[in-house]
């Protein structure tokens, strides 16, 4: 018993430090916004990458998941003999549940994907340490262009999604 609550009270700990982690470093992000150098070209350039870039992923994945909605709504709906109210089906399923979802979800695996890819190649290079020898902020520098994007194009992506459902 006393292992358990210890094992409890360590992923407990870490799970805090790891909020505490997450909370620095979102608060370095933010106040070294009004030291970032060109923070404009940057952020509009991470808006495109972050929204643009992933519509075409959007698409073709939620043209695919239609797809295969179809053709298992029209097996269920044939055997009671609704089959004309597929159209109906496919729309209201798609677009009401899981075109918000799937949008969201692709759109954080691609950005975030692509975002973690390119700060790894950052390391890698050196060019993190290159940053901070000339007296740049990383995080500032880096960070805080693409969070700021994120919230701008992930709540607009999911408001579009959601959108097109009411239609």
């Amino acid at each position: 018993m006393v292992r358990l609550l210890q094992m409890f009270g360590q992923n407990g700990l870490a799970t805090v430090t790891g909020l505490g982690a997450f909370a620095t470093f979102t608060s370095r992000a933010f106040t070294a916004a009004p030291a970032a150098r060109h923070l404009g070209r940057r952020w509009v350039r991470a808006v495109h990458e972050q929204g643009v870039r992933c519509v075409p992923v959007v698409t073709i994945v939620g043209l695919f998941a239609g797809l295969v909605l179809g053709l298992q709504g029209y097996y269920v709906l044939a055997r009671f003999g609704s089959a004309g109210l597929l159209g109906t089906f496919v729309s209201l399923t798609l677009t009401r549940e899981l075109a918000p979802v799937l949008g969201t979800l692709m759109i954080v695996g691609q950005a975030g994907s692509a975002i973690a890819a390119e700060i790894g190649i950052h390391r890698n290079s050196e060019q993190i340490d290159a940053l901070t020898t000339m007296g740049i902020d990383p995080v500032g520098y880096l960070v805080t262009p693409r969070l700021l994007a994120a919230l701008v194009v992930f709540p607009m992506a999911d408001t579009t999604t959601s959108n097109c459902s009411s239609r």
